[in-house]
């Protein structure tokens, strides 16, 4: 199997919340997929209010119950509303889903760690406005190839072709070249493999 963009999930059951298919990440629609890792504060209180503020078309796509795939929704309305085709509008989607869930949310604090891709760019947030720094930690990894030589996996140097690009919630291997994404940041890898991130 071939992939030029991949996205991969290992979802922890929320407390309280059915653990049933709809629930699991990725959640799907269109060329979207998303996951996310962390809680929005309050959620039993602002899900109602969440809900309201999205599009029919948004709503519709909901088949579970948990806060991430209202989080996608709002994505989903997000990106629509930036009528644009790229890494950058979907950074911008993403940080504009945050803002909303923040403001909803008010002093609850939330844990906002989100990744969607369209199968050919991808965008990222690492997000928390816990009062205490709690938060998901986030990293980057760039070269020419990820290999795995038996047991040891590495990044082979930058390249001038076939860059890779990794963003994952903890370093895969031991190799230097793993950078934390900052604390609020949303954090964008373009079909070209090439990064950028930006302040939430």
């Amino acid at each position: 199997m071939r992939s030029g963009c991949i996205l991969a999930h290992v979802r922890a059951a929320s407390p309280g919340l059915p653990v049933v298919e709809t629930n699991c990440h990725p959640f799907v629609h269109g060329p979207f997929a998303f996951c996310h890792n962390g809680g929005v504060g309050d959620f039993r209180r602002v899900r109602r209010k969440l809900l309201r503020e999205l599009s029919d078309e948004a709503y519709d796509v909901i088949r579970g119950t948990t806060d991430s795939e209202i989080l996608f929704a709002l994505f989903l309305d997000e990106i629509r509303k930036a009528n644009a085709d790229d890494a950058e509008a979907m950074g911008h989607a993403l940080a504009s889903t945050v803002r909303r869930v923040v403001a909803a949310a008010k002093d609850e604090p939330s844990y906002l760690n989100l990744c969607v891709t369209d199968g050919r760019r991808l965008a990222a947030t690492r997000f928390s406005n816990d009062p205490e720094g709690k938060m998901a930690t986030l990293y980057y990894h760039h070269g020419r190839r990820y290999v795995c030589e038996g047991d040891v996996c590495r990044m082979v140097e930058r390249g001038d072709a076939g860059l890779t690009a990794i963003i994952a919630s903890e370093p895969l291997s031991e190799d230097p070249g793993w950078e934390a994404v900052p604390k609020n940041h949303v954090s964008i890898v373009r079909e070209d493999r090439t990064a950028q991130a930006w302040p939430l």
